[in-house]
């Protein structure tokens, strides 16, 4: 069983119709122990009608340069996001981790492309602002592919959150969840990308139905599946069955 762990809520903001911002200090000043672009799971002690207990994953999206407190953005979607919607401040949160392999791998020197979805674009930001992956910002590239209105967070906060030293950063409108247009458009986006020659490594993080066939189609293209890094936050990929 995963270690349960608490951290206090010290900071809350709305940054967006449906997005709260919400900033935790763990306990008695002890260290998170993250890199960028991991993820905890939040214990929320509210049982689902199938009798589990409701847990949700959130990635940390403040920069890992400080351990003793970390951020996190919920979108309001559900049982789990609404139990942090109403958290109060002060109130104690139970969590498991950090988890995840979505990190910095790779020599500095390669060039890499990050390409975020929807509500994936906290995985990026994590990624981009730890300490392991500064040496390789100037050669990144990263796309948060979104949909308009203020979708999640507002394009500002992000933008105020990708270091200065990013090689590229562009938001590119992406059409609704679960329309069947959007796997072409993001080949489309892919092909742009790729007349500016195949990136060493890329991180692809959000919607799962867009990023297996994007990550198909850079093996297809040459690059490394083992240089493919996926972080699914919704459209899961089915487990194949033993």
């Amino acid at each position: 069983m995963a270690e349960q762990r608490s951290a206090r809520l010290i900071a809350a903001q709305a940054i967006g119709p449906e997005t709260r911002l919400l900033k935790f200090a763990l306990e008695d000043g002890n260290s998170l122990g993250f890199v960028g672009g991991k993820y905890i799971i939040v214990n929320s002690g509210l049982q689902l009608p199938d009798g589990k207990t409701c847990k949700r994953a959130y990635s940390i999206l403040s920069s890992d340069c400080d351990q003793a407190s970390f951020e996190i953005a919920v979108r309001r979607i559900g049982m789990g996001s609404s139990f942090l919607h109403e958290f109060l401040l002060d109130s104690e949160m139970h969590f498991s981790g950090p988890w995840g392999k979505f990190v910095a791998a790779g020599p500095e020197e390669e060039s890499i492309w990050i390409f975020a979805t929807d509500t994936g674009i906290t995985a990026a930001l994590g990624l981009v602002q730890g300490a392991d992956f500064k040496a390789k910002l100037v050669r990144t590239g990263l796309c948060w592919w979104v949909q308009p209105r203020s979708y999640f967070l507002p394009e500002s906060f992000v933008r105020m959150k990708v270091p200065l030293s990013c090689g590229r950063f562009r938001v590119e409108v992406a059409p609704p969840i679960g329309d069947p247009a959007r796997v072409g458009v993001v080949q489309t986006l892919l092909t742009e990308q790729l007349r500016q020659g195949l990136p060493c490594r890329a991180y692809l993080s959000g919607d799962g139905a867009v990023l297996l066939p994007l990550a198909d189609a850079l093996i297809a293209a040459g690059m490394p599946q083992d240089h493919i890094h996926v972080e699914t936050f919704f459209n899961h990929p089915k487990r194949k069955s033993v």
